[in-house]
């Protein structure tokens, strides 16, 4: 009934967030780590490592390396999403609205 990875992905970038990230990484362009983007999104590292889980988890982002800062592993992930045209057109179809519903949905999971 489906694939199960399309439905993962269709789960993922349901949320808000989940799609800002992906945009954030769109436009640096390089690999970026959860907190390069919290910082950046004036989030919470637990909150974006959270979010970052979800996506890896459908293969929407993708790690490239890790790095060792202060005794602690730094993991950074590239988008996944170019090659992809149903999750292009979904971020592109949902960036107005997303624009609005951001600043209420930060503090939700």
């Amino acid at each position: 009934m489906g694939d199960p990875r399309t439905r993962e992905a269709s789960h993922a970038l349901h949320h808000v967030f989940r799609r800002q990230i992906l945009r954030c990484l769109e436009e640096g362009r390089e690999a970026c780590s959860p907190e390069e983007v919290g910082r950046q999104m004036g989030q919470p590292l637990s909150k974006v490592s959270y979010h970052f889980r979800v996506l890896r988890g459908c293969e929407a982002v993708a790690q490239t390396h890790q790095r060792t800062v202060g005794g602690t592993a730094q993991h950074f992930f590239v988008s996944q999403v170019p090659g992809s045209p149903l999750a292009e057109e979904l971020l592109r179809a949902t960036e107005a609205e997303d624009e609005e519903e951001l600043p209420r949905n930060l503090d939700e999971r």
